[in-house]
């Protein structure tokens, strides 16, 4: 941040001082609100005989593939948020893993009973009531981590646990977090250390690496080897409840915000709607706008963390883009 020479503070001595001062502050990444579903909980039956009562090709009725899509998004949202039990929380990385929702609540009570003791003047009967919530509070934090390393104990214990589960629970028992955040980037012979400035770098960044450029070169004329286009393409139902079934809930989803969890409750219910879109894509030749949308996560490749050269993007893409990809390649 500073640094420079200052003269010695003996004068019959030669050496200077050479000063420097270093900000080693490396700013975590914002609390962020996340929605948490809990479908244990679900109404499975419910979900599903609304879908199925929905008369599907009366609701895509001159409709074009983007309209057809967000109707269909819009409508499995209304009734899933209807039928699976769900809450807002705050996460925030710094919390460590032990934290719950009870030791959230503890601290904070906690908090609020030194404050009353101090504004109160330091009574007596506040300071005994502090010291009461105080060691409450800390058996409920010491019962939260004996119980998270508990967990983490049974699940290197099960044989049914894989190898990547096995490794991943290791390392968070021997507290090796690997390093996701971006660290400070540099950028022009300076660091950024702004959670935003760092986003819109590595964004700009993947964005020249994948722009289109414009050369003099044409295409050459398109012959078909075939006389069976795509818009004759028969999708069977079987197949796409199929495809469904065989689904890993814990892959990641997209910007739509539709999980595997969700489409694999609702099952055999939106396997007509679905059909009716992958149809409608390939009778038009139109790919839906809402599946073309990605979350780019940016992905350290080599060497230094704080040259953006050195990150590679991956895209989460919407679930229903990846069934039809998958329907058509088969």
């Amino acid at each position: 941040m500073e640094y420079g020479v200052h003269p010695s503070l003996d004068k019959h001595c030669e050496h200077q001082i050479v000063f420097g001062e270093l900000n080693i502050s490396l700013p975590s990444p914002p609390p962020y609100k996340r929605t948490v579903w809990d479908y244990s909980k679900a109404n499975i039956p419910t979900i599903r005989n609304c879908l199925e009562e929905t008369n599907w090709l009366s609701v895509f009725q001159g409709l074009n593939v983007d309209q057809m899509v967000e109707v269909f998004t819009n409508k499995l949202f209304r009734i899933l948020k209807a039928n699976i039990p769900s809450r807002v929380l705050s996460i925030n990385d710094k919390d460590p893993p032990w934290i719950t929702r009870q030791v959230k609540a503890a601290v904070k009570r906690k908090r609020r009973a030194f404050r009353k003791f101090m504004d109160s003047g330091r009574k007596q009967e506040d300071w005994e009531n502090f010291k009461i919530i105080r060691n409450g509070t800390s058996r409920i934090v010491a019962k939260a981590k004996e119980q998270y390393y508990i967990n983490l104990g049974k699940k290197l214990s099960d044989p049914t646990t894989g190898i990547k589960t096995f490794w991943s629970t290791m390392n968070r028992l021997i507290n090796k977090k690997k390093i996701t955040n971006v660290p400070p980037l540099l950028e022009n012979g300076l660091l950024v250390t702004s959670i935003e400035a760092k986003a819109n770098i590595i964004n700009e960044y993947f964005v020249q690496m994948c722009s289109e450029k414009s050369t003099s070169s044409t295409l050459p004329t398109f012959i078909p080897k075939s006389q069976i286009g795509l818009e004759g393409f028969t999708i069977r139902r079987e197949s796409v409840l199929q495809l469904i079934r065989s689904l890993d809930s814990k892959k990641a989803h997209g910007c739509d915000e539709v999980s595997i969890a969700m489409i694999k409750i609702c099952d055999i219910s939106i396997v007509e709607p679905l059909c009716l879109i992958f149809e409608d894509c390939l009778r038009t030749g139109m790919y839906p706008c809402l599946w073309k949308k990605a979350n780019i996560v940016p992905i350290h490749k080599k060497d230094s963390r704080m040259c953006k050269t050195n990150y590679r993007p991956i895209s989460l893409l919407p679930v229903f883009g990846k069934l039809f990809e998958k329907i058509i390649f088969d």
